[in-house]
């Protein structure tokens, strides 16, 4: 018959929680790597969305006499045309 210490029991446990928080890690991250990339894709769809009306916007309002100069970092810049009737 097999005779165990406490010392092997100890070991045992520890190899034992480390296997386990092994794994919950390598779970938890997988699933947030799913979520992840669910998020980017809905984001890249939005994104999509906001610049086809953004762009649309923006003909409109060059259609009111003003044209639109995108001076960078997602500000603009609104002058009025010259060749505008008013």
């Amino acid at each position: 018959m097999f005779r165990f210490t406490i010392r092997d029991v100890l070991w045992l446990t520890v190899v034992v929680g480390l296997a386990v928080a092994w794994w919950v890690a390598r779970d938890t991250a997988a699933r947030q790597g799913t979520e992840s990339n669910v998020l980017i894709s809905s984001l890249q769809q939005e994104n999509k969305a906001l610049q086809s009306r953004n762009a649309a916007i923006l003909k409109g309002v060059y259609f009111l006499a003003y044209s639109v100069q995108d001076t960078g970092g997602g500000k603009f810049a609104f002058k009025q045309r010259r060749d505008a009737k008013r």
